[in-house]
């Protein structure tokens, strides 16, 4: 389904479960108030959730009325899929793997999205995301909290104690250990593609636009650089990420590094709860690759057999040509 030129107007839901249905992958849900019934119910019509991530709000006044419904996350937990909170948004903002969003006045809820006998009545419309778009959306998810167990249990609590309660105490997000993450990995296949969709966005395909678009708010690059500028300035970027150095750092020690190492090793080391599953992390360790091959002289990878391996190598080595 594209962006169209009508509004939408209540059951919102219908519209969303149509788009689902015709194979449009749900990938960033935004509300500030979310119910696990609702969310699990509107999932139901997804045939994929593997790309998808919510964020919400939590604060006290959400929490001790019960307009925040902590349990979403372990419906979400069970389905491997992130959540957020962020305690500024009043933004609705569906967002499907082919680029366009459904942008509403409606809440991840019964009333919101139409499946309560007395709704509320809303109103949408689908859009066509730009590239501004999705740096504002890639924005937003870092200025977000990561909920985990921890996470949850305090606010499940707080909800329980403080319902309806008059006088609130503050609701106060943890602040997060500096921990390596998977979000801090590029998107884009490789530093080559990435310039030439930051030198022509023309060129972008629109499904590789959260890609392009991941990299440019995590690389943090102002426009107009030449081309030894863009890939001197990603360049120093990209190797200053504890996640990369730590990596090379394995791959140094250990003279190479198969595939399935390096991937149980992010496993093992990177923060993501849940813990992505191996097979979850096989896309994200061949764009590594590539990455670490075009920034390391001392790096290259081979095919033997099967399996990826990446070696270190002490020689002189050669920049990998732009």
């Amino acid at each position: 389904m594209g962006p169209t030129a009508t509004l939408v107007w209540s059951p919102i839901e219908a519209a969303l479960t149509q788009a689902l249905e015709e194979g449009n992958h749900p990938c960033l849900l935004i509300a500030p108030f979310a119910t696990r019934a609702a969310l699990k119910r509107l999932l139901g019509h997804a045939q994929s959730t593997a790309d998808l991530q919510v964020i919400t709000r939590w604060n006290q006044q959400d929490l001790a009325s019960g307009a925040a419904d902590p349990s979403v996350y372990k419906l979400l937990r069970e389905e491997r899929v992130p959540l957020y909170i962020n305690p500024k948004i009043h933004l609705k903002l569906y967002i499907l793997r082919n680029n366009v969003a459904f942008h509403t006045s409606g809440n991840l809820t019964a009333k919101g999205l139409g499946y309560a006998r007395e709704s509320n009545i809303e109103v949408g419309s689908f859009v066509e995301l730009t590239r501004q778009d999705w740096l504002k959306v890639f924005e937003l998810l870092e200025d977000s909290t990561r909920v985990d167990d921890s996470l949850y249990e305090m606010a499940a609590q707080y909800a329980q104690q403080h319902r309806a309660s008059t006088e609130l105490p503050p609701f106060d997000l943890p602040t997060p250990d500096v921990e390596f993450s998977i979000l801090s990995l590029p998107a884009s296949p490789n530093p080559r593609l990435f310039y030439n969709w930051y030198r022509d966005l023309g060129s972008l395909p629109d499904d590789q636009l959260p890609a392009y678009a991941h990299d440019a708010s995590n690389f943090e690059l102002p426009a107009g650089l030449s081309s030894a500028q863009f890939y001197s300035q990603l360049g120093e970027q990209f190797t200053a990420r504890p996640l990369v150095a730590a990596i090379v750092q394995l791959i140094r020690d250990a003279g190479s590094a198969r595939f399935g190492l390096v991937k149980q090793w992010l496993q093992a080391n990177c923060s993501d709860k849940p813990t992505p599953r191996r097979r979850e992390l096989t896309d994200h360790v061949r764009v590594l690759y590539d990455w670490l091959d075009f920034f390391y002289p001392e790096l290259s990878w081979s095919r033997p057999g099967h399996s990826m391996v990446i070696r270190w190598s002490d020689g002189p080595g050669t920049q990998r040509p732009r």
